[in-house]
């Protein structure tokens, strides 16, 4: 084999092993995107139609909905990850499609009004005098992981309060966590949703039972 054969091969070779490894890269540039890849999840209420069917609310006054509370750690896309006691982190790949403090309020002023508890529940008005204020204070909402496994931690207090006074008149505040086997954060999220709304109907069935005593308190 002369000498120009011998460079023939070795710039062969050479090429070869270039394209190859350009090959390569490219590919796990390719993996590492797929494997980067953000999954979103959405906080919602289970599709429900009206509990209550009924011509006129039950407490007939308007009342005001304040923009939830979040403590923030918990007020960001980011979904919070506590392995001890004192510690937490964030999923890389996993947040909410929709930051808690910019849905939670929505889906409660549509729960009040769809299930009429008050004449209006907005978080503002016009040519109204609101008579009640309801507040959302929530000061955990976090996944626990353990063995691999995910479970709940909500910490969530409702409250009514009187504009004229500013009385907390009804409350019902809860500490759940869900202790079922939970392997993937779909499945959390929907946890997270239906301890949420839950526990908002437990609250608007107290003011419910209670419309008598918080007539007294209505603006006329």
């Amino acid at each position: 084999m002369n000498s120009n054969n011998i460079k023939y091969d070795m710039t062969m070779k050479r090429t070869y092993y270039f394209l190859l490894t350009i090959l390569i890269v490219l590919a796990s540039g390719c993996r590492s995107k797929e494997s980067a890849l953000k999954n979103y999840y959405l906080i919602e209420f289970p599709q429900y139609d009206s509990e209550q069917s009924v011509d006129s609310p039950f407490i007939d006054a308007w009342c005001i909905v304040d923009d939830a509370n979040i403590q923030p750690p918990y007020n960001s896309s980011r979904i919070a990850i506590k392995n001890q006691s004192h510690q937490i982190n964030y999923f890389q790949n996993h947040e909410w499609a929709v930051p808690p403090s910019n849905i939670i309020t929505p889906l409660i002023k549509d729960y009040l009004n769809s299930n009429n508890i008050f004449n209006k529940a907005d978080s503002r008005f016009w040519q109204v005098h609101p008579s009640f204020r309801l507040t959302t204070n929530i000061k955990n909402m976090e996944v626990i992981s353990k063995e691999g496994v995910y479970s709940a931690h909500l910490n969530i207090e409702f409250n009514l309060i009187s504009i004229y006074n500013e009385t907390v008149l009804i409350s019902h505040s809860v500490v759940k966590k869900d202790e079922s086997d939970r392997r993937n954060l779909n499945s959390i999220a929907s946890i997270f949703s239906e301890m949420i709304y839950n526990e908002l109907a437990i609250f608007t069935e107290n003011l419910i039972e209670n419309r008598e005593d918080l007539n007294e308190y209505i603006i006329r």
